[in-house]
């Protein structure tokens, strides 16, 4: 809406043309009524893939102090995500040792169990479970740690 042009004769022009276009203008620079870009016109980016994080693994310790007469002892359950296994046997008297087994009843066989001697270790990738047990002819105590790496 513009203003009634009032004439002064004798008054200064300061305050400019009052017949402002201005909205006009500015409507014709803008497109006021657009629709968005269709699907094939939206620029594209290269999908690139992420790399997948690791899975956080856990650290399993323990100790264990077997006493002779002691039934067979599952140190660590049977595990798929398992990625390291690490067993030591520590005796009073050396030259003991303990046996190892992923199965309850090869541990009373010598010839089927691992046998682990004072201040030896057994390691490696084993998923399955670990049953201990103290070896009979044993007469002192006899400590096992572990360390197990699983996801």
């Amino acid at each position: 809406m513009s203003l009634p042009h009032f004439e002064f004769p004798d008054a200064p022009v300061i305050a400019g043309d009052l017949h402002d276009n201005d909205a006009d203008v500015i409507d014709n620079l803008v497109e006021s009524h657009a629709e968005p870009p269709t699907a094939v016109e939206q620029p594209r980016e290269a999908v690139t893939a992420l790399r997948q994080p690791e899975p956080e693994t856990r650290l399993m310790t323990g100790t264990v102090s077997l006493v002779q007469g002691w039934d067979p002892i599952l140190l660590l359950p049977a595990d798929p995500m398992r990625s390291a296994l690490t067993v030591n046997a520590y005796s009073t008297t050396p030259g003991e040792v303990i046996r190892l087994a992923d199965d309850r009843g090869k541990l009373f066989t010598a010839s089927q169990s691992f046998s682990v001697r004072h201040e030896a270790a057994f390691s490696g990738p084993h998923t399955g479970p670990v049953w201990i047990f103290p070896d009979p002819a044993a007469a002192g105590s006899l400590t096992v740690t572990f360390v197990a790496v699983t996801k």
